[in-house]
């Protein structure tokens, strides 16, 4: 009887979780390459892509919430809310969603954190839907995180990988959520590519984030 329950534990550990799913490919367009999976209902999105500069000037880019419009794919206003220090944020935007869905708005706390040894900075966004008064015209999104892990990789230059995680029960159809997977967020990359190699985010500096020597 103990050998049999041996050999039933072995098999057990070999069987994959029951709702783990690889990564798929997602393709890869304009140097932003991108992978997908679901696990227990929860719609994940990574994105990667090089940037020809430093740190400090992703930062200062992710900081610039008024900026957000500007490259976050759909997004039409966005503003900084309140910042209680230099590593954290909250604010607010709304996005445009193709008819018949109804347009959503988001509230979101920001926090960054660099490791002192290999200088890999981590950007964490989640929703806080209680933290901005509802607004009629808008469906307030419960459940949305991105988390942004920028890598230095030589001098000047900085790999970005985007992690985007949805809930695909929180009414959002499947066919939308995999058109924004595919649509928006490969743009909002690529528009995020553009615009922090751009002389505005050049300069930045933060008083905490320390580039590679």
């Amino acid at each position: 009887m103990r050998k049999f329950s041996i050999l039933v534990l072995a098999i057990v550990a070999c069987i994959p979780p029951l709702f783990a799913q690889e990564w798929s490919d997602k393709g890869e367009k304009n140097g932003v390459k991108g992978v997908y999976r679901i696990v227990n209902g929860e719609y994940q999105m990574r994105l990667t892509t090089t940037v020809n500069t430093t740190l400090n000037a992703c930062i200062g880019l992710l900081k610039d919430a008024p900026s957000y419009a500007k490259w976050m794919e759909g997004t039409s206003t966005s503003r900084l809310l309140k910042e209680p220090n230099p590593s954290e944020i909250y604010f607010y935007g709304t996005s445009d969603l193709p008819w018949p869905i109804s347009d959503r708005d988001f509230a979101m706390h920001g926090s960054m954190v660099q490791n002192p040894t290999t200088k890999v900075v981590s950007v964490n966004s989640t929703t806080v839907p209680t933290y901005y008064p509802t607004q009629k015209d808008f469906v307030r999104l419960k459940y949305y995180k991105i988390n942004m892990i920028l890598t230095p990789l030589k001098k000047g230059q900085t790999q970005v990988q985007c992690d985007v995680f949805l809930n695909m029960k929180e009414g959002l159809p499947e066919w939308l959520i995999d058109w924004f997977a595919a649509d928006r967020l490969f743009k909002t990359m690529h528009k995020f590519k553009q615009l922090v190699q751009t002389e505005s985010y050049k300069n930045a500096k933060h008083p905490t984030i320390q580039e590679p020597s």
